[in-house]
């Protein structure tokens, strides 16, 4: 719960929605659940502008709107040229739960579907669904957006999804670190740096590099831990970094073979070895 709450703390959300008390609303659930004063759309010219300012890390979408309303907004969203903006997630938020609406929404590439009237419960539920669980991007000719299906199965078909053309960036992971340690106190700094690795958790498997996603998600965690807040944990941060580098550099996709299981092996014996040192010398509570 405590690693949901700082995570939560962190969130930046973009609220679309053209009723102002439908946004204050949003505002004031999302503020019972601890999350930061989100920003604000009333259409989705507004909502595309905020996105190039600066990307969020989920969207919160009406779907009624006057023209072009919530589902124009995904289908765009979907097909932009920058893939940190297409991959952000979208929570419909919406008063029409008929099936055939829900399957549009999917259709569109909506990540998660939340049906009026919201509770803190159900929008924390969808909330921590599109966090703990984030599913694989998809490109196909007629789809892009979150894969579709709950459960992965075996399919005996031919191979209908775009294969990636490029692999993860770690240049923005990069840049991030290297603001953090420039101004290590900074909360702005942190949650760029922790927007970064969320960020690579989602692409890794998208671009067929699933090594990429759990190292990430190791990041993700060790931010969660705290450990960044000391500098005796900034090698476990490095860490992360150098596999990454070492995955791409290598070019390990899939599982990465022998190569791939001896980098997991050593990040993993240096983030034990990280995590007792500071333990030791009380910049973390004793295990167990």
């Amino acid at each position: 719960m405590k690693q949901l709450l700082d995570r939560l703390q962190r969130l930046d959300v973009l609220v679309l929605d053209d009723s102002r008390s439908m946004r204050a609303l949003l505002k004031a659930v999302l503020r019972s659940l601890w999350v930061p004063p989100p920003r604000e759309a009333a259409d989705v010219a507004a909502a595309l502008a905020e996105l190039r300012r600066a990307p969020p890390d989920l969207i919160l979408a009406d779907w009624e709107m006057p023209p072009p309303d919530g589902l124009h907004f995904v289908r765009t969203l979907r097909a932009l040229p920058d893939p940190r903006l297409r991959r952000t997630p979208v929570l419909m938020v919406t008063a029409h739960t008929e099936q055939w609406r829900i399957n549009a929404a999917r259709d569109a590439g909506v990540t998660e579907f939340l049906a009026k009237p919201i509770s803190a419960g159900g929008l924390a539920g969808r909330i921590q669904a599109i966090l703990d669980h984030p599913r694989p991007f998809v490109q196909s000719r007629a789809f892009r957006g979150p894969c579709r299906r709950r459960h992965l199965r075996c399919f005996a078909g031919p191979e209908r999804r775009i294969p990636p053309s490029v692999a993860p960036d770690l240049e923005e992971l990069r840049a991030a670190w290297l603001a953090f340690r420039t101004l290590p106190g900074s909360r702005e700094a942190a949650a760029r740096l922790y927007r970064a690795a969320h960020t690579l958790r989602g692409e890794g498997t998208s671009h067929g590099y699933p090594l990429v996603t759990g190292v990430a998600a190791s990041l993700c965690r060790v931010l969660e831990r705290g450990h960044a807040r000391h500098r005796a944990g900034w090698p476990m941060i490095e860490a992360h970094l150098a596999t990454l580098a070492a995955i791409l550099q290598e070019r390990l996709t899939a599982g990465g073979g022998a190569a791939g299981r001896a980098l997991l092996l050593a990040l993993r014996d240096q983030v034990e070895n990280g995590t007792a040192a500071m333990r030791a010398v009380g910049l973390l509570p004793a295990a167990g």
